[in-house]
């Protein structure tokens, strides 16, 4: 589960810095959408979970609002701005406790007490390796994706296409009288839009990923066994 928790937090942000063209502050402001949501859900996963209810059910409404979230994430485009991100950040963040919690009681929760210390320490290394890895695999994919994306909007577009052409007179004019080659500088935007395209394309996919992911996971919660609380997980 870390390679979504850590990658959801990493992709966004590289879009809003590569693409939205955000500073630092305006990516923290925006990101800061998934704390308050967070923050807002933890009073309710806690009553949940002091009133009994089924660890299981908390971490299929977790996991699937934290897919859901990421496949809300999916429709990013060069031009997308702050109030396309609000909604999909809030459901993610709204989820996150009931990932955690949940997840944590099942990992430990029939545990003797002598022993949690060391098992929550092998769980947070557990799923923060998984995060690591998470982000080398979803860098890996991003970019071989964007490569390939790229080859294939570069290939479907028609020499004689009306709207390339246009694009490129746009292109020229813009550049005329400002470069030494307004035509080819005029190509070479054309082509960094592509590859802008194609990037944003990637992005989208891993999203999907994600959510994918989790559903999968998701597949996985009627082989588990429902843990009755005994004080004894206090894992973070």
């Amino acid at each position: 589960m870390g390679i979504g928790l850590y990658g959801a937090v990493y992709i966004l942000p590289l879009f809003l810095f590569t693409i939205a063209g955000y500073d630092t502050l305006q990516i923290g402001a925006t990101m800061m959408v998934t704390g308050i949501a967070q923050f807002l859900s933890a009073p309710l996963a806690g009553r949940m979970l002091g009133a009994g209810v089924d660890l299981r059910l908390m971490l299929i409404i977790g996991l699937g609002g934290f897919a859901l979230g990421c496949h809300l994430n999916s429709f990013l485009t060069p031009d997308s701005k702050f109030a396309e991100f609000v909604l999909p950040q809030f459901v993610r963040g709204l989820s996150l406790m009931f990932c955690f919690i949940p997840t944590n009681n099942i990992a430990l929760g029939n545990m003797p007490r002598e022993k949690v210390g060391n098992a929550s320490g092998l769980y947070n290394l557990t799923r923060n390796l998984g995060g690591a890895v998470g982000l080398a695999v979803i860098s890996t994919i991003l970019t071989n994706d964007t490569k390939i994306f790229m080859q294939y909007l570069s290939e479907n577009i028609p020499s004689t296409s009306i709207m390339a052409m246009e694009q490129l007179d746009s292109y020229t004019a813009l550049l005329s009288g400002k470069v030494f080659n307004p035509e080819k500088a005029s190509y070479l935007l054309l082509a960094n839009k592509i590859n802008t395209d194609a990037f944003v394309i990637a992005i989208n996919n891993i999203f999907n990923m994600i959510a994918l992911l989790f559903i999968l996971i998701m597949l996985l919660i009627p082989f588990t066994s429902n843990i009755k609380l005994s004080g004894n997980t206090n894992a973070h």
